[in-house]
């Protein structure tokens, strides 16, 4: 709770930001483990990915090198 007095005795005016501030901390939290399970599940979908990619052939050599060899 936040009090604010204004000089010589006036009126005092107190802003009670706790449930604001509850609710912005809780969508906060939410907002930050939903944007890390994101992070997640994309780095085992490229993972899982990058095992299921077959290894690339070399392409074979001009027959001039074959009966070089």
């Amino acid at each position: 709770m936040w009090g604010f007095m204004s000089p010589f005795g006036l009126a005092t005016v107190v802003l009670d930001l706790t449930h604001e501030l509850s609710l912005l901390g809780a969508s906060l939290f939410g907002l930050v483990t939903l944007s890390g399970g994101l992070i997640v599940f994309t780095a085992i979908r490229h993972h899982q990915r990058q095992k299921a990619r077959p290894a690339t052939k070399t392409t074979p050599a001009p027959r001039t090198y074959q009966k070089a060899a």
